[in-house]
């Protein structure tokens, strides 16, 4: 029997040893022009594109609809993050983002840059939050504050 079961691991042994050799486990990364060009056109808000970033930061989503352009990442240290722009004030789209058990929790600086942080409704995500007149930027996410301030300074 232990023979048996030796022999029947050391193929799932060599594919996973390939797999990873190969370098499947990096995410696959996406074009987030169309998006960004989406929310462009539009002209509801000024778009903030990330501008950059290193290399082993992955852009795995983006989207645009209704208004709300979304952009989704993963870090380095293995965060994940999603970020959110639109032109609907934070007080309706933080709420309507992190879910119903989101609050404020204070602030994030940023480069000289007061930012609010939020927890989420969501357990382990957070957000952090920049209003102003016309656009409200979210990074939502689970990673270090490191890694939020990484992705905030790109934002151009």
């Amino acid at each position: 029997m232990v023979f048996a079961m030796v022999v029947l691991m050391v193929p799932v042994v060599l594919i996973v040893a390939l797999y990873r050799f190969l370098g499947n486990e990096t995410p696959p990364t996406i074009d987030p022009v169309p998006a960004y060009e989406s929310a462009e056109r539009a002209k509801l808000f000024d778009v903030a594109r990330p501008d950059g970033l290193a290399k082993d930061w992955h852009i795995v989503s983006a989207t645009y609809a209704a208004g709300v352009l979304r952009v989704g990442f993963t870090s380095p240290g293995d965060g994940a993050f999603q970020l959110v722009e639109s032109n609907t004030a934070a007080d309706t789209l933080v709420p309507a983002e992190l879910g119903p058990g989101s609050k404020r929790d204070g602030g994030f600086e940023v480069d000289g840059t007061a930012w609010d942080r939020w927890t989420s409704g969501h357990p382990g995500e957070r957000a952090i939050v920049l209003a102003s007149p016309g656009r409200t930027i979210m990074i939502v996410g689970k990673a270090d504050d490191d890694e939020f301030r990484t992705l905030a300074r790109s934002l151009k």
